[in-house]
């Protein structure tokens, strides 16, 4: 009974191997045909995207130049075969890949034969162009603007005179090119420069440099002067005159906390240097407010900002009483000067009540930069105003000690010199007292070792002369 258990066992067992093992040989025998490449594209410069073709129930391993890289994304759909694709993350290098797929059961895991081996071009990446500042480009500003093309993705690498200054952030743009600004970080000098750049892009890939643009920086054009605001009979409270000086027949643009409020020319004058008045276009608002003035000459040449001057608006109610026609003449003449500037102001303003223009890319008189492009429009307010002001008190409090404090290190820098004289003197001396006591020693000791030679020597000639004696005596 047992040993016929145990023969039924054993061909229970023997006939599930066999239709186990008939089932593996089946599936293994069965072909998983292999994925079909419809299109290798670049969806950046340097990454595949990769779609095609796989037998349904089927995952496609992506391998490029021969090591695997990962699993596409395939997209069920009831049909023989399922659409796939595959976009590489990493960006590849310059030149020529491989890439080949392979197709694997989901449920067998059994491979197909690699698809066809499709070529990945790498182009170089192109070299970004410079279109400004070149050789017709007029200005005196000390960090001009590089402006150019690049290509979508990149960064700018920019050597000015031969010397690397500077990168750019990543410049993107749908079109595929962008383009890019880059302030110098230290000031050029007036004179001829010349500006090269390079791209590069996430994965270290580097273009060839740019063509070489040239470029020159006059000299600054001379910035206008201003002075305190004036109120008189021909304006009101809310809109004091801003006078001042600028260089003749130049174009005055007036910034009013940090907003274009109006431009005009200035006068011509035989001296070379014109004085204006600026009525503000608009009322201003009560509060403290400050202005500064740019002035641009016959060629497009732009100065940097005037200083900048403070004032207050009061309310009507607490307002001074305007000045009469019986204040100085000078004033008077400002005011007349203003009257054509007025009617020209007048003309913009259907622009000015649509939009607020702001300064682009300035320098201020506080070193303070804007950012590169076009800057945001700032508010500035009267705290920030009033920490100015009192920085500007504390400025003049200071200058006013400086002639004493610079006479009191003069006449100390003078005693120590003094001091420091008489010191280098005594030295002198003493090394002179030195080299003149060691000689007196070097001559004593040589007189003591020459007197022992000579007594010893004369006792010598005696003997001699002794000798000489006692012969004569003998002969006689």
């Amino acid at each position: 009974m047992i040993r016929s258990i145990k023969t039924v066992c054993c061909a229970a067992l023997f006939i599930f191997g066999a239709l186990f093992c008939q089932i593996n040989i089946a599936s293994a025998s069965q072909e998983i045909g292999a994925p079909t490449i419809i299109q290798v594209s670049h969806y950046e410069l340097s990454k595949p995207l990769i779609t095609g073709l796989t037998p349904a129930g089927t995952e496609i391993l992506v391998y490029i130049n021969g090591v695997y890289e990962g699993l596409a994304e395939v997209n069920a759909e009831n049909t023989e075969t399922d659409n796939f694709y595959y976009k590489h993350n990493a960006a590849l290098s310059e030149g020529t890949h491989r890439i080949m797929l392979v197709s694997r059961d989901r449920m067998s895991l059994v491979l197909s034969s690699p698809s066809q081996e499709i070529k990945f071009v790498v182009p170089a990446l192109p070299a970004p162009t410079l279109i400004e500042p070149n050789i017709n480009t007029i200005t005196g500003k000390v960090k001009p603007l590089v402006k150019g093309l690049t290509k979508s993705g990149t960064f700018v690498r920019v050597y000015i005179d031969g010397i690397y200054n500077g990168k750019t952030d990543v410049a993107a743009h749908e079109s595929g090119t962008a383009n890019f600004a880059y302030k110098p970080f230290l000031n050029l000098a007036a004179g001829y420069h010349f500006a090269q750049a390079v791209s590069e892009d996430s994965s270290g890939g580097k273009s060839e440099k740019s063509e070489i643009i040239n470029f020159k920086i006059e000299q600054p054009m001379p910035a206008p002067t201003l002075f305190a605001s004036e109120v008189n009979s021909k304006t009101e409270h809310n809109r004091p005159f801003i006078v001042g000086l600028a260089k003749s027949s130049s174009d005055l643009k007036v910034f009013i906390d940090h907003k274009l409020d109006g431009k005009f020319k200035a006068e011509n004058h035989k001296s070379g240097t014109a004085s204006f008045a600026y009525k503000p276009f608009r009322a201003l608002a009560s509060g403290n407010h400050f202005v500064y003035v740019t002035a641009t000459d016959s060629r497009g040449k732009e100065s940097s900002w005037s200083n900048i001057v403070f004032f207050n608006v009061r309310p009507a109610d607490q307002a001074a009483p305007a000045l009469t026609e019986e204040q100085p003449k000078e004033i008077e003449i400002k005011a007349e000067a203003e009257i054509e500037a007025e009617a020209e102001i007048m003309d913009l303003s259907e622009d000015l009540e649509d939009q607020e223009v702001v300064v682009q890319g300035q320098e201020d008189a506080f070193g303070a930069v804007e950012e590169n492009g076009i800057a945001e429009q700032e508010e500035i307010t009267d705290e920030d105003i009033k920490k100015i002001m009192e920085e500007d008190i504390v400025k003049e409090e200071d200058g006013k000690g400086s002639i004493n404090e610079s006479k009191q290190k003069q006449g100390g820098m003078s005693i120590n010199l003094i001091i420091f004289i008489v010191f280098l003197l005594g030295i002198i001396v003493w090394i002179f007292w030195v080299n003149k006591e060691l000689i007196k020693e070097r001559r004593a000791q040589e007189k003591k070792e020459t007197i022992p030679e000579d007594n010893q020597a004369a006792p010598q000639d005696n003997s001699k002369n002794n000798t000489l004696f006692s012969d004569r005596e003998r002969r006689h």
